[in-house]
């Protein structure tokens, strides 16, 4: 991979962290990037997320999820779709909508790992150590799409799983899906239907 691959990985991937920063890190992430500049760009109306949304993909929520908070960054979109009425604690498992230009060299490995950091640093979560479980191949709006599970280990001792889907084309962008939450309450089937009600 050369340099200005590399660059742009990098420069997505901390546009992506901003966002998670807001959307995962919730009131506390706002007060440490800015109140106006990031109101302006995210969104926490249900109405509006879900029209954010399905601008990026369409699908059909699994059952007891609901969009939650979009957040839009130049040319950066970012869906969180939670579990319950709070999808920011620690205790919920949370899917991700994340779509990016579509012209552009994406390194899938090099881009999954980036924004692996980026959120387990917007969700404090930065000494967690990540084992790849498991890796299979999903039909994800039409396309052939890896998919990447991973269980790891917090100081507590509690124990998070995550899944992170390899990049897709979408209707106007690439995009990538994100899934994570506590091992006690992670519901694969909920995610695989996600995943398989995908359609662009």
């Amino acid at each position: 991979m050369n340099r200005r691959t590399k660059i742009i990985i990098w420069v997505i991937a901390g546009i992506i962290g901003l966002c998670l920063l807001f959307c995962v890190g919730g009131y506390f992430g706002l007060q440490m990037v800015g109140k106006t500049i990031l109101k302006s760009m995210a969104s926490d109306n249900p109405t509006q997320v879900a029209q954010t949304a399905h601008q990026i993909i369409d699908y059909e929520l699994p059952q007891g999820f609901t969009e939650q908070t979009s957040m839009n960054m130049l040319a950066f979109k970012m869906i969180i779709i939670g579990r319950g009425s709070y999808a920011h604690s620690k205790t919920s498992q949370v899917i991700m909508i994340s779509e990016m230009p579509a012209t552009g060299n994406y390194d899938e490995a090099q881009m999954r790992q980036e924004i692996q950091g980026q959120m387990q640093v917007a969700m404090a979560r930065a000494d967690i150590e990540l084992t790849l479980l498991e890796t299979k191949n999903e039909m994800i709006a039409g396309q052939d799409v890896p998919v990447y599970i991973y269980k790891g280990v917090e100081s507590d001792g509690s124990i998070v799983k995550e899944l992170v889907t390899g990049v897709f084309t979408g209707k106007k962008g690439k995009v990538m899906i994100f899934a994570f939450g506590p091992e006690n309450t992670w519901d694969q089937a909920s995610i695989d239907t996600f995943l398989a009600s995908i359609s662009d």
